[in-house]
């Protein structure tokens, strides 16, 4: 399994709906490969986070916290150097 990190256009950063469309149509356009589960996390504001899975995983809480780990990985090697 590989993991890509998602680079966000710079212009569209604060234009969460907009992107998450821009996403959506990534993985319609095929430019996701098959797209088997997509995890997502919101900093709702006011403290509160909101967390969760949406796909074909047979198991969701350990493949979403393994997708998450690796997303953690991959922001790791882009800002760590």
């Amino acid at each position: 399994m590989a993991a890509e990190l998602v680079k966000f256009p710079e212009r569209d950063m604060g234009d969460v709906p907009r992107m998450l469309r821009s996403i959506a149509n990534g993985i319609e356009n095929g430019e996701y490969g098959d797209a088997y589960n997509l995890a997502w996390i919101v900093d709702c504001g006011n403290g509160k986070i909101a967390v969760g899975l949406c796909g074909t995983a047979a198991e969701p809480a350990l493949t979403g916290h393994f997708l998450m780990s690796l997303g953690m990985r991959e922001l790791e090697k882009g800002f760590g150097g």
